[in-house]
Protein backbone atom coordinates (compact mmCIF):
# COMPACT_ATOMS: atom_id res chain seq x y z
CA UNK A 1 0.00 0.00 0.00
CA UNK A 2 2.76 2.37 0.91
CA UNK A 3 4.46 1.35 -2.56
CA UNK A 4 1.28 2.49 -4.03
CA UNK A 5 0.85 6.17 -2.17
CA UNK A 6 4.21 6.50 -3.34
CA UNK A 7 4.31 5.80 -7.15
CA UNK A 8 1.00 8.29 -7.03
CA UNK A 9 3.01 10.73 -5.90
CA UNK A 10 5.55 10.64 -8.20
CA UNK A 11 3.17 9.88 -10.78
CA UNK A 12 1.72 13.78 -9.66
CA UNK A 13 5.03 15.11 -9.47
CA UNK A 14 6.01 13.84 -12.81
CA UNK A 15 2.73 15.18 -14.13
CA UNK A 16 3.29 18.55 -12.34
CA UNK A 17 7.48 18.66 -14.27
CA UNK A 18 5.51 17.67 -17.48
CA UNK A 19 2.74 20.81 -17.33
CA UNK A 20 5.40 22.78 -16.27
CA UNK A 21 8.12 21.99 -19.34
CA UNK A 22 5.05 22.88 -21.71
CA UNK A 23 3.74 25.68 -20.51
CA UNK A 24 8.17 26.69 -20.61
CA UNK A 25 7.90 25.59 -24.22
CA UNK A 26 4.66 27.40 -24.80
CA UNK A 27 6.96 30.93 -23.51
CA UNK A 28 9.81 30.21 -25.25
CA UNK A 29 7.91 30.01 -28.92
CA UNK A 30 6.02 33.15 -27.69
CA UNK A 31 9.57 34.79 -27.36
CA UNK A 32 10.97 33.39 -30.46
CA UNK A 33 7.73 34.57 -32.74
CA UNK A 34 7.98 38.14 -30.62
CA UNK A 35 11.65 38.36 -31.68
CA UNK A 36 10.52 37.57 -34.98
CA UNK A 37 7.73 40.22 -35.09
CA UNK A 38 10.51 42.97 -33.94
CA UNK A 39 12.91 41.54 -36.60
CA UNK A 40 9.99 41.64 -39.59
CA UNK A 41 8.96 44.88 -38.70
CA UNK A 42 12.16 46.67 -38.66
CA UNK A 43 12.95 45.49 -41.36
CA UNK A 44 9.28 46.94 -43.22
CA UNK A 45 10.47 50.25 -41.67
CA UNK A 46 14.10 50.42 -43.06
CA UNK A 47 12.39 49.35 -46.27
CA UNK A 48 10.24 52.73 -46.18
CA UNK A 49 12.66 54.87 -45.31
CA UNK A 50 14.92 53.50 -48.24
CA UNK A 51 11.83 54.34 -49.86
CA UNK A 52 11.13 57.16 -48.68
CA UNK A 53 14.86 58.51 -49.62
CA UNK A 54 14.63 57.38 -52.93
CA UNK A 55 11.21 59.02 -53.62
CA UNK A 56 13.23 62.48 -52.34
CA UNK A 57 16.21 61.92 -54.00
CA UNK A 58 14.53 61.19 -57.44
CA UNK A 59 11.47 63.20 -56.69
CA UNK A 60 8.87 60.32 -57.84
CA UNK A 61 5.41 60.14 -56.19
CA UNK A 62 3.67 56.81 -55.01
CA UNK A 63 1.87 56.84 -58.18
CA UNK A 64 4.77 57.56 -60.39
CA UNK A 65 6.82 54.48 -58.58
CA UNK A 66 4.20 51.99 -58.17
CA UNK A 67 1.68 53.10 -61.18
CA UNK A 68 -0.94 54.94 -61.60
CA UNK A 69 -4.00 53.26 -60.17
CA UNK A 70 -7.58 53.25 -61.93
CA UNK A 71 -9.82 56.33 -60.86
CA UNK A 72 -12.54 55.69 -58.57
CA UNK A 73 -10.73 52.61 -57.46
CA UNK A 74 -10.89 51.93 -53.67
CA UNK A 75 -7.47 51.45 -53.47
CA UNK A 76 -6.41 54.60 -54.87
CA UNK A 77 -3.62 56.52 -53.39
CA UNK A 78 -4.30 58.98 -51.30
CA UNK A 79 -3.11 62.74 -52.82
CA UNK A 80 0.23 63.55 -52.17
CA UNK A 81 1.80 66.87 -52.67
CA UNK A 82 3.75 67.18 -56.18
CA UNK A 83 7.16 68.84 -56.39
CA UNK A 84 7.64 70.35 -60.02
CA UNK A 85 10.70 68.63 -62.34
CA UNK A 86 13.29 69.79 -64.31
CA UNK A 87 12.79 68.98 -67.72
CA UNK A 88 15.77 66.91 -67.55
CA UNK A 89 14.75 65.17 -64.71
CA UNK A 90 11.99 64.01 -65.99
CA UNK A 91 13.23 63.02 -69.49
CA UNK A 92 16.27 61.26 -67.91
CA UNK A 93 13.39 58.93 -65.79
CA UNK A 94 11.48 58.84 -69.40
CA UNK A 95 14.79 57.30 -71.15
CA UNK A 96 15.33 54.94 -68.13
CA UNK A 97 11.81 53.33 -68.31
CA UNK A 98 11.58 53.11 -72.31
CA UNK A 99 14.82 51.48 -72.39
CA UNK A 100 13.86 48.96 -69.75
CA UNK A 101 10.58 48.85 -71.43
CA UNK A 102 12.25 48.22 -74.77
CA UNK A 103 15.06 46.03 -73.82
CA UNK A 104 13.80 42.14 -73.89
CA UNK A 105 17.43 41.63 -72.08
CA UNK A 106 17.46 44.58 -69.46
CA UNK A 107 16.93 43.00 -65.71
CA UNK A 108 13.96 43.55 -64.33
CA UNK A 109 12.65 44.17 -60.92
Amino acid sequence: MESLKQLQEMKTALDRQIAEAIEAERQRQRAIEEQQERIRTAEIEKLRSDVLVLMRKYDLSKEELLGDPKPGSSKSLPKMVRFTKSAEQTKSLRDIRSYYANNPNAIKF
